[in-house]
C-alpha cells in the first residue's frame, strides 16, 4: 500500500513537472512576448530580453523592438542592442513610431532608442564604430539629447578624454549644415567635449 502511495505521488510530480515543462515550451516558441513580460515583471530582466529578442526575430515590429531596446542594458545586453538597435532606427517609420512613445521627461523615445543603441555598440564594437552610428542617427535631425550626447553623458564609459577630439571634428564638418537651433545643441556637446579633455 505505501508503495503504491508513494509511486502514485512520484507519477503526479512527473506528470505536473512534464505538463509545465511542455507548457513552458510552448509559450516560449509561440508566445515569447508573453514570457518577456512575465519574467520582466518579476524582476528577471536577462532572461526577459532574451525573449523579447525572439519576438523580434518573429515579427521585426516596431513595438516588439521598442520593448527589447527600452527593457534590454546597453552593458549586459549589448550584442542583442546593437543588432536590434540597428533595425530599428534604420527601419523606415521609426521616427514617426517613436513619436507616439513618452520619454523621460525632456528626452524624447526616439533619443533614448538611439542613445542605447550607441552605447550597445560602444560596448560591443568599439568607439569609432560608436560614432560612425551617431553620425548616422542624427542626419535628419541634431537633437539635444542625440546620441554623441549620449557617449560623453553616460558613465563610466572608459573612453579617454583624448578621443573625443576626432567627434570635435565630425561636428565642426557639420556645423554648415545645421539650422540655428541645432548649431546651438552642437556647440554644447563640442563644449562639453573640450572640458572633458582638459580634466
Amino acid at each position: 500500500m505505501k508503495k503504491l502511495v508513494i509511486r502514485t505521488v512520484a507519477i503526479t510530480v512527473c506528470a505536473i513537472l512534464l505538463g509545465a515543462s511542455l507548457l513552458y515550451g510552448m509559450f516560449a516558441l509561440f508566445f515569447p512576448k508573453a514570457l518577456a513580460n512575465a519574467f520582466y515583471s518579476m524582476g528577471a530582466n536577462a532572461t526577459a530580453v532574451k525573449f523579447y529578442e525572439k519576438q523580434c526575430k518573429k515579427t521585426e515590429d516596431f513595438e516588439d523592438l521598442y520593448l527589447l531596446l527600452v527593457r534590454g542594458d546597453s552593458f549586459n545586453d549589448s550584442a542583442r542592442l546593437a543588432k536590434w538597435g540597428k533595425v530599428m532606427v534604420e527601419k523606415e517609420g521609426f521616427s514617426e513610431f517613436c513619436k507616439t512613445k513618452d520619454g523621460d521627461g525632456e528626452i524624447t523615445a526616439e533619443e533614448i532608442i538611439e542613445g542605447k543603441y550607441v552605447l550597445a555598440l560602444l560596448w560591443e564594437e568599439n568607439f569609432a564604430v560608436a560614432v560612425d552610428a551617431a553620425k548616422k542617427c542624427v542626419e535628419n535631425e541634431y537633437t539635444e539629447y542625440n546620441p554623441f550626447y549620449m557617449l560623453y553623458a553616460e558613465p563610466n564609459t572608459g573612453i579617454r578624454a583624448s578621443a573625443f577630439t576626432s567627434v570635435i571634428g565630425i561636428l565642426n564638418e557639420m556645423m554648415s549644415s545645421l539650422s540655428e537651433q541645432e548649431k546651438v545643441f552642437a556647440k554644447a556637446d563640442i563644449n562639453a567635449m573640450y572640458i572633458l579633455q582638459t580634466k
